[in-house]
């Protein structure tokens, strides 16, 4: 259970919208390959954007300027498109361990959150890119982990 009620809300987002795209009776091959690149941007994007709601949230508890200006630096310079490599240099920045229990997941999960950006950089670049929508659904049953973790170890020090 996610504790940022945004990041939790954005989530609750994707999953309505996975839910709508599955509710639909036909859809051709195309179509469902135009559906697959949309979840694979729209969850990207939520993925970034949850995870900078989680630490700003907890940044909040400290009631540091400092520490705000910072993170609101890094964000700006060093966060865009994340992957897990740049999630364990945005968390590693705080606390070691919280890259530690990064690093811990799965290499299933890890791989499934690094598929989003990997996809999504294709499309975006007009690059080929043939994933299909079972594939989009596999990664993000599989990489919401990688948030819900950064949830827990990011509020609960």
């Amino acid at each position: 259970m996610i504790k940022c009620s945004r990041a939790k809300s954005l989530l609750d987002d994707v999953n309505r919208s996975i839910k709508e795209i599955k509710s639909f009776k036909s859809v051709s091959i195309e179509e469902e390959s135009y559906l697959a690149k949309f979840l694979v941007v729209y969850i990207c994007g939520v993925y970034e954007e949850a995870i900078e709601c989680i630490v700003n949230e907890r940044i909040g508890t400290l009631n540091s300027t400092m520490m705000e200006r910072f993170f609101v630096w890094y964000i700006d310079n060093r966060f865009r498109n994340p992957d897990i490599s740049k999630v364990n240099g945005l968390l590693g920045q705080f606390n070691e361990l919280w890259k530690t229990k990064i690093n811990a997941l799965p290499l299933s999960t890890r791989t499934a959150f690094n598929n989003f950006l990997s996809n999504k950089n294709k499309i975006a670049h007009g690059k080929p890119c043939s994933v299909t929508l079972r594939e989009v659904l596999d990664d993000y049953k599989r990489s919401k982990r990688v948030i819900t973790t950064i949830d827990r170890i990011v509020k609960f020090v």
